[in-house]
Protein backbone atom coordinates (compact mmCIF):
# COMPACT_ATOMS: atom_id res chain seq x y z
CA UNK A 1 0.00 0.00 0.00
CA UNK A 2 1.04 3.59 -0.67
CA UNK A 3 3.69 2.69 -3.24
CA UNK A 4 4.31 4.12 -6.69
CA UNK A 5 6.69 2.95 -9.39
CA UNK A 6 8.15 5.50 -11.76
CA UNK A 7 9.38 4.35 -15.16
CA UNK A 8 10.96 6.41 -17.91
CA UNK A 9 10.04 4.74 -21.19
CA UNK A 10 10.79 5.27 -24.87
CA UNK A 11 10.50 8.87 -25.97
CA UNK A 12 11.17 10.26 -22.49
CA UNK A 13 7.69 9.40 -21.28
CA UNK A 14 7.32 9.16 -17.51
CA UNK A 15 4.99 6.41 -16.40
CA UNK A 16 3.81 6.32 -12.78
CA UNK A 17 2.19 3.09 -11.63
CA UNK A 18 0.55 2.58 -8.26
CA UNK A 19 1.62 -0.65 -6.64
CA UNK A 20 -1.68 -1.54 -5.00
CA UNK A 21 -3.96 0.88 -3.23
CA UNK A 22 -3.13 4.34 -2.01
CA UNK A 23 -4.54 4.81 1.47
CA UNK A 24 -7.13 7.52 2.08
CA UNK A 25 -4.58 9.33 4.26
CA UNK A 26 -2.05 9.53 1.41
CA UNK A 27 -4.42 9.85 -1.56
CA UNK A 28 -4.27 13.65 -1.72
CA UNK A 29 -0.46 13.63 -1.39
CA UNK A 30 -0.22 11.16 -4.28
CA UNK A 31 -2.44 13.33 -6.47
CA UNK A 32 -0.41 16.45 -5.63
CA UNK A 33 2.80 14.59 -6.49
CA UNK A 34 1.41 13.57 -9.89
CA UNK A 35 0.24 17.13 -10.59
CA UNK A 36 3.72 18.40 -9.66
CA UNK A 37 5.38 16.02 -12.12
CA UNK A 38 2.93 17.01 -14.86
CA UNK A 39 3.61 20.74 -14.29
CA UNK A 40 7.38 20.29 -14.34
CA UNK A 41 7.43 18.06 -17.42
CA UNK A 42 4.80 19.91 -19.46
CA UNK A 43 3.16 18.29 -22.43
CA UNK A 44 0.20 15.95 -22.44
CA UNK A 45 -0.89 14.04 -19.35
CA UNK A 46 -2.86 10.80 -19.67
CA UNK A 47 -4.42 9.00 -16.71
CA UNK A 48 -5.44 5.36 -16.85
CA UNK A 49 -6.87 3.13 -14.17
CA UNK A 50 -4.63 0.28 -13.09
CA UNK A 51 -7.22 -2.48 -13.15
CA UNK A 52 -4.63 -5.12 -12.30
CA UNK A 53 -3.70 -3.43 -9.02
CA UNK A 54 -7.16 -2.42 -7.89
CA UNK A 55 -10.19 -4.61 -8.39
CA UNK A 56 -12.65 -2.34 -6.57
CA UNK A 57 -12.20 0.75 -8.72
CA UNK A 58 -14.60 3.64 -8.66
CA UNK A 59 -14.48 7.02 -10.29
CA UNK A 60 -14.57 10.15 -8.24
CA UNK A 61 -13.60 13.77 -8.20
CA UNK A 62 -12.05 15.83 -5.47
CA UNK A 63 -13.46 19.20 -4.67
CA UNK A 64 -12.18 20.98 -1.63
CA UNK A 65 -13.80 24.20 -0.46
CA UNK A 66 -12.57 26.13 2.52
CA UNK A 67 -14.35 29.00 4.19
Amino acid sequence: MDKMKIKIIKGGIIKVITDGEISPEEHQNAEEFLKYIARKMGGETISEKNTEAMLDVHTHQHKHEHQ
